[in-house]
């Protein structure tokens, strides 16, 4: 038998009422079950015979059903294994296997089952019946999913269930698929939840999205489900093209597509903006060697872009090439503080600000560092930000309402029709960020009064050509763009007010004093000040020149974001507030915190408490407020984003000027 007691007791509870289950219900559980096909025959015959043909069952009831339903599909599969097995050997070539499945009534996506095969019985050509049903039962304990897929969404799930109560909420859950690769609205999310997996929905109508107690096997459910959509969706097409070639399928045939076609037939899916190449290029990984291709060989595609993050195999290599340098000491960790020079030096424009935003999202544990899965989900937020930015300078004029309506939905399905002339390279480039542009780049060159038109994978190809130009530059200057190393030769030349290409060593320490006052005030920090001298000046002259100069200043940049970092981290540890609030409470801060500094001065904290409390108005209100801000501030009347933690944790634990009741207001404004 394979019915998994711990499984039933939870379908049984979430179809329960007044303890017993519905007959109704008992085709879903079935299915929630992991029942591809439920036989409603067998339903009736097994209530009719066993129960009384009563309407309503207990848990112990509930039990027997499951047993006794469980024989009668295991009856049915041992006859078409019989059916296959025409020599009377008891065994059937491993080769057929998928066959004897699909007669069982399994449409096994491809590879399924030549992975199982492996996990069940490695070297055997043939296969018996008791490994046969042993497949079958894993088959439905991990509702299709190949033991590496369900891995990935079982380390999902554990990812996401910070707080280590084994339930998320639906909001989390969307985290979850995201974390996995799932490009999918809240508003579709909800829609696969209480359409395709009502179960719950029914049972705790009275729940929100935020309450819903979605356990490891809900999850599991919950990605089936969306996969299906997108099998169903793919079949779809694919038959709609065969109608257009003129060809009639029978109702069970499987229709058929070119890898030639793959692509365009996958543009509807968003599938994290992965351009032809890198479907091609996950065709060839997975060995797909068939001229035409099934949906059943199609779905594996999709999970392996996902788990790539849609990026082609020489950006996974530089990726990879970039996190082994910043992981120093092979831990398999990159030290989030060398995330912003890891990204820059893939020649993204990032900010230590904008790399913050996705340490919120990334890392989850809140250890301080990264590993290369999540790294990878780093480049290719960068990567789809220059892909949409792209998309919208192409877009533009007529196809402004087109645009808007794509990017609501976030289906660029018309990205690989519209096209413009290959010289607008350059204003792409400055609109995603490279500013300013490099003189000396042949791809730029290339691209001079040449109206060639490209889609917008053409132009994502010249992008990526142009990054990877720059990438050597990049990380000889450290981490730092042409820009900013044009505004540090400046800085360089105020310490050298004799222009003779160094500064001079009673120069170092005025400097490095002005770019961090705070060393001065401990030994460490001036011991810290010593080592980042001599890793600088690599000639051991005393002096720097202009290229140890930047590298100095890399270092002078690491230990502040390390500062940053560990001051931010202990205010999260403090306040206890949770991820989603930290994300939000940032999102607030940067609107509000607008003067040049980054900081948010007292003006601005009243403002943001102003708009949603009448207390933060008043004479006695602003007193209170400002004596708050005191507490935490550097003596300055602002606070960075660690200190206005400390301050909102404060307002929310004395309910000042009712701010419990009105934060969600703050959060969602």
């Amino acid at each position: 038998s394979f019915v998994d007691t711990a499984r039933s007791r939870d379908v049984f509870r979430a179809f329960a009422e007044g303890g017993e289950i519905n007959r109704e219900d008992l085709y879903k559980a079935l299915k929630m079950l992991g029942h591809v096909e439920v036989n409603n025959e067998w339903v009736s015959a097994i209530v009719k015979d066993k129960f009384s043909d009563r309407n309503f069952l207990d848990a112990l009831d509930f039990s027997k059903f499951l047993a006794e339903y469980e024989a009668c599909h295991m009856n049915y599969v041992r006859m078409k294994f019989a059916e296959a097995d025409v020599d009377g050997s008891g065994r059937v070539d491993a080769a057929e296997l998928a066959q004897v499945l699909r007669r069982a009534g399994f449409t096994p996506i491809t590879g399924v089952v030549e992975q199982l095969l492996l996990e069940v019985c490695p070297r055997a050509m043939e296969v018996t019946f008791v490994n046969f049903a042993k497949i079958l039962g894993i088959m439905r304990y991990r509702l299709g999913f190949t033991l590496q897929e369900y891995s990935e969404i079982m380390a999902a799930f554990r990812r996401e269930d910070r707080s280590g109560r084994e339930k998320l909420n639906l909001l989390e859950a969307r985290s979850c698929l995201d974390w996995l690769g799932f490009d999918i609205s809240q508003e579709d999310l909800e829609a696969v939840w209480h359409e395709d997996l009502k179960v719950q929905a029914q049972a705790n109508s009275s729940q929100t999205e935020e309450e819903y107690g979605i356990n490891d096997f809900d999850m599991v459910r919950l990605v089936r489900a969306v996969r299906e959509r997108e099998a169903h969706f793919v079949a779809r097409r694919l038959r709609e093209l065969a109608t257009r070639k003129g060809q009639e399928l029978p109702e069970d045939a499987a229709a058929v597509v070119t890898k030639a076609q793959l692509p365009e037939l996958l543009s509807e899916l968003n599938v994290t903006l992965a351009s032809p190449d890198v479907m091609l290029e996950a065709v060839e990984a997975l060995k797909l060697s068939k001229a035409e291709m099934t949906m059943e060989d199609i779905m594996p595609v999709l999970w392996h872009v996902r788990r790539y993050q849609g990026l082609s195999q020489t950006e996974l290599d530089l990726a990879k090439q970039q996190f082994e340098l910043c992981d120093e000491d092979g831990s398999g960790g990159m030290a989030c503080s060398e995330l912003e020079f890891a990204i820059r030096s893939l020649g993204f424009p990032v900010s230590y600000d904008e790399v913050q935003d996705q340490l919120d999202i990334w890392d989850m544990d809140e250890s301080g560092e990264i590993e290369f899965v999540e790294f990878l989900k780093v480049v290719s937020y960068y990567k789809k930000k220059e892909l949409q930015q792209v998309l919208q300078n192409m877009f533009t004029g007529s196809f402004s309402l087109s645009l808007q309506k794509n990017m609501t939905q976030r289906r660029f399905s018309k990205a690989g029709e519209l096209k413009r002339g290959k010289s607008e390279l350059p204003s792409m480039l400055l609109s995603s960020g490279h500013c300013p542009l490099r003189q000396d780049s042949g791809v730029l060159r290339s691209t001079e009064e040449d109206e060639t038109e490209l889609n917008l994978w053409g132009f994502s190809n010249l992008i990526s050509e142009y990054r990877r130009e720059i990438n050597d530059e990049v990380r000889r200057n450290h981490g730092y763009t042409p820009g900013e190393v044009e505004e540090l030769m400046q800085l360089f030349r105020v310490y050298d007010p004799e222009n003779q290409g160094v500064i001079a060593k009673r120069q170092l320490r005025r400097l490095l004093l002005d770019c961090v006052p705070q060393a001065e005030k401990s030994q460490a920090g001036r011991e810290q000040i010593a080592q980042m001298i001599k890793e600088s000046d690599a000639d051991r002259s005393g002096s720097i020149d202009f290229q140890e100069f930047l590298l100095l200043m890399r270092l002078v940049s690491n230990r502040c974001s390390r500062e940053r970092l560990a001051k931010e981290r202990a205010a999260v540890v403090a306040t206890h507030f949770s991820v989603r609030d930290l994300r939000e409470f940032r999102k607030v801060f940067k609107s509000y915190a607008t003067n040049s500094s980054g900081d948010m001065s007292f003006e601005e904290l009243q403002n943001m408490l102003g708009s949603i409390t009448r207390a933060a108005q008043g004479a006695r209100g602003s007193q209170e407020l400002l004596e708050i801000l005191r507490r935490y501030s550097q003596g300055d009347n602002a606070v960075d984003f660690p200190e206005f933690l400390h301050v909102m944790r404060d307002l929310v634990a004395h309910n000042w000027g009712n701010i419990n009741a009105l934060t969600s207001t703050l959060l969602t404004s």
